[in-house]
């Protein structure tokens, strides 16, 4: 009997970042796993662990340069699958953790994602009933040593699995600290909406390289493979989040209205931009009512075609 279609699942750092969290991730690929469904499992490194194996390597070589410091890091992401690969089997779940030499994640030298050539591997053990775990952000050179593959691999890794050149997955799942993709950030607008659905170009322009890396997003409208973003239940209650996929009629999908404000905080930066503000009387004051609690001055508005508006915090 042929194999169902996999589902990837990706665990970013920190709903893996300490051992309750890595025990409530168990349980949940087990619980996505029920019903024979072959699961596979990319996991970032647990918690802080980049930043605190980059600091480690600096002060033992002070000298050094990131490249290396940050080929030390990606030993986070081993820990990590081989932690989560106990947490599964303490709760009796079949797992077997795969390296990223044995899935064969092959990278160019700078560290683009070239292919995964090990697929037949893990469709193997796939099909001994086994939930597959592999580390996320790293890649293999032709030469064989191992490469970060930068910011947002993990995730990158995840939809490279997923695509039907390789494992053809039912969905590709992105499990983080966020409900879904919304138009604000929620921590300056809590009663802002949760997208259930967006089309991948709509997607794009909602995350802005945020919540789902663009290259990530950008590969999985290459190859049509469905993504979802939902909240970790390791971080609390989960609902649906948001699926990415394509549109099979433009009326499908929850529309973008022309005036829908994209809204990101940077918290290290004195300014905000906002773009695609309709440039007409009172659309700052609307806008604004949901930021009142925030001191803001210089208000600049563009007064081209798209309107862009940077205000000073």
């Amino acid at each position: 009997m042929a194999l169902r279609k996999p589902k990837v699942l990706k665990y970013g750092g920190a709903t893996v970042a300490d051992p309750k969290r890595l025990a409530l991730v168990a349980r949940d690929v087990i619980t996505e796993g029920s019903g024979d469904q072959p699961i596979v499992v990319v996991v970032s490194a647990m918690g802080n662990m980049t930043d605190e194996l980059i600091a480690l390597a600096r002060q033992v070589h002070p000298s050094g340069n990131m490249a290396r410091w940050q080929r030390v890091a990606t030993a986070g992401e081993d820990i990590a699958a081989m932690l989560l690969t106990e947490a599964i089997t303490e709760q009796g779940g079949r797992v077997i953790d795969l390296n990223t030499h044995q899935i064969n994640a092959v990278a160019f030298d700078d560290g683009r994602l070239q292919q995964i050539k090990a697929v037949s591997l893990i469709q193997e053990h796939l099909g001994q009933g086994n939930i597959v775990v592999v580390p996320g952000y790293k890649g293999v050179t032709p030469n064989g040593s191992t490469t970060p593959l930068g910011r947002g691999a993990s995730e990158l890794l995840a939809i490279a699995l997923g695509i039907p050149l390789h494992l053809n997955a039912e969905e590709v799942m992105l499990e983080k600290d966020v409900d879904g993709l919304s138009p604000a950030d929620p921590d300056l607008v809590p009663d802002t909406i949760i997208f259930s659905e967006l089309d991948y170009d709509q997607a794009l322009k909602v995350s802005d390289d945020t919540v789902v890396m663009d290259r990530a997003l950008k590969l999985a409208r290459r190859w049509h493979v469905p993504v979802r973003v939902k909240r970790s239940p390791s971080i609390g209650p989960s609902t649906g989040g948001t699926l990415m996929r394509d549109a099979s009629t433009p009326e499908e999908l929850e529309p973008l209205e022309r005036n829908i404000v994209v809204l990101r905080a940077h918290r290290a930066c004195s300014l905000v931009r906002v773009v695609g503000v309709r440039n007409e009387k009172g659309q700052a004051f609307r806008l604004f009512r949901a930021l009142k609690n925030i001191c803001l001055g210089n208000v600049i508005q563009d007064q081209g075609d798209e309107t862009i508006m940077v205000w000073e915090i």
